[in-house]
């Protein structure tokens, strides 16, 4: 007759990883594909900035922006992504 082993550590360990693994990756794909909410559009993102009195157009990069209207890059992204 077997005799089974105490419940410890070394007993559930090969489970507590595989779970925890598991775990981490559904986690880690589900921050991977999550998109931010609201509606991030290359029109919104350019009425917003036109809203603020900077006239873009779509082939433009964030640097140009700054750099024409004098205001650092992170001034314009705020304008864009920060509420009022």
């Amino acid at each position: 007759m077997k005799t089974s082993k105490p419940f410890g550590l070394r007993t559930c360990s090969t489970a507590l990883t595989i779970g925890s693994f598991i775990l981490m990756a559904l986690t880690g794909v589900l921050m991977f594909f999550d998109t931010v909410p609201g509606d991030i559009s290359t029109e919104n993102v350019l009425g917003q900035l036109e809203a603020h009195g900077i006239r873009t157009t779509a082939d433009q990069n964030i640097r140009d922006l700054a750099a024409r209207h004098d205001v650092d890059e992170f001034h314009v992204l705020g304008l864009v992504f920060l509420a009022d």
